[in-house]
């Protein structure tokens, strides 16, 4: 089985990946409105605890998806966030928590773009061999990550919803994104595992 790459994102990736999820946030909810706007005051913050405490958790991530292509299993999911909230002070707040969590969830989506660009290559591959084929298998990836991000919105739009106007939605909203994002990048990554 193939291993993860040891390099992890800089700083400067995790930061840009941290906005990139701000821009995901404001598609999913409309570009604003109640929600977006609240999701969006808890995530715009750069913070010190993501500045200062990503490259202590961060390495956390990759060891977390190769034991989970291994076991088959994310038990490992939220470790990070755990030592995070551990570290910093403040850390089992609310505002901690939300950090903390967006932190995790930010570095599994990198692992997950990561594997999507690796199994379009993997596609890419078997279009080149097997050229007689009547189906694409890159247009199927990318039409099956486009299917996935509208399920993690809606699905993810849902758990914020049920919990009305407590802040345990930010909280719901924010797990929901970090377990979505973390099984979408362990699928793509056993997804190229076996070859046809």
């Amino acid at each position: 089985m193939k291993r993860l790459s040891s390099a992890l994102p800089t700083s400067d990736a995790f930061r840009a990946a941290h906005l990139a999820m701000l821009d995901t946030v404001r598609e999913m909810f409309g570009g604003g409105g109640a929600i977006g706007y609240l999701l969006l005051a808890v995530l715009m913050v750069p913070s010190a605890v993501q500045a200062e405490t990503a490259a202590d958790f961060m390495s956390e991530v990759p060891a977390c998806l190769a034991n989970a292509a291994d076991s088959g299993s994310l038990t490992c999911l939220g470790d990070a966030r755990n030592i995070c909230e551990a570290k910093i002070e403040g850390g089992y707040s609310t505002f901690g928590m939300s950090q903390c969590a967006q932190a995790e969830t930010d570095a599994w989506n990198i692992l997950m773009n990561h594997e999507l660009q690796a199994a379009l290559a993997f596609a890419k591959d078997i279009n080149a061999s097997d050229v007689t084929s009547p189906s694409n298998a890159e247009d199927a990836v990318r039409a099956s990550q486009k299917t996935w991000e509208q399920f993690r919105d809606a699905q993810c739009q849902m758990e914020y919803a049920k919990w009305g106007g407590g802040t345990m939605r930010v909280t719901a909203g924010g797990d929901c994104l970090l377990q979505t994002t973390a099984e979408r990048a362990l699928f793509l990554h056993n997804w190229r595992q076996v070859e046809p």
